[in-house]
């Protein structure tokens, strides 16, 4: 069964109970595949630089298209509040999607966003089971990605 997301606005109104088999989400987002969209981790952050948070959502045991199973991805979900109630990504793509470099290297373990350098957005992504240079095999990897918006 794949993974999903929910999201629930806040408000001065907001039901002490929030009971997700009822509704309740504002926007439900789920995997393209068993086990993919756990999610491993979730952050929110201004990265289209339009004053509003985005969602960003790393999924660590996810696979790339090609041959790379386990890569892992960050999706990255811009203008949250025009987005349709539900997204399936078995079915669409996510605004932005990167994924890891290698077969098991589990990018998306942990992630964050915003101003990365001098008025420049994007994400701080980590992918745990990558190897860099010769570090060492598996000795993980922390991405900073620029962002266009």
């Amino acid at each position: 069964r794949q993974g999903s997301v929910h999201v629930v606005y806040g408000s001065d109104d907001l039901d002490a109970v929030v009971d997700l088999a009822k509704g309740g989400s504002a926007l439900t987002i789920s995997g393209r595949m068993t086990g993919e969209l756990s999610p491993s981790a979730l952050a929110s952050a201004d990265i289209d630089d339009d004053g509003a948070d985005d969602l960003l959502v790393g999924s660590g045991l996810a696979n790339a298209a090609d041959d790379r199973p386990g890569s892992g991805v960050a999706y990255v979900f811009t203008e949250i509040a025009s987005l349709p109630a539900r997204i399936d990504l078995s079915e669409e793509d996510a605004p932005v999607s990167v994924f890891g470099g290698a077969a098991d290297d589990r990018l998306g373990g942990a992630i964050d966003g915003g101003s990365i350098s001098d008025g420049e957005r994007g994400l701080v992504v980590l992918a745990t089971q990558a190897t860099a240079g010769n570090d060492g095999n598996n000795s993980g990897v922390v991405y900073v990605i620029p962002l266009e918006k």
